[in-house]
């Protein structure tokens, strides 16, 4: 496991994961849901580098959308890192009353 500040991380979830972003099968896919990107990602640990490689694989497809769970605080940086400055940003609330 991974021990960051007061949280313990099981390095099995994100090879599990970073498996599944590489996974050709993703094309067929509707809705890819991540939840969420952190701090890890930013500091190109946790699910990166396959995170960066599956953005940028699905901003060449039209079909495929991408929900993703961002920190308020993370999402200036996080548009900038990952160029999503054409992507739909949805506050919490926004999203709540999507769901409703």
């Amino acid at each position: 496991s991974m021990q960051i500040g007061r949280f313990n991380f099981d390095r099995n979830v994100f090879i599990k994961a970073k498996n599944i972003l590489t996974n050709k099968v993703v094309k067929q896919i509707k809705w890819v849901v991540i939840d969420e990107i952190g701090p890890l990602e930013m500091n190109n640990m946790g699910l990166e580098p396959e995170f960066s490689e599956f953005v940028n694989k699905m901003k060449l497809q039209n079909d495929t959308k991408i929900l993703l769970v961002v920190r308020e605080s993370l999402l200036d940086s996080f548009v900038e890192k990952y160029a999503l400055q054409e992507a739909n940003i949805v506050s919490l609330a926004e999203f709540k009353t999507w769901c409703s």
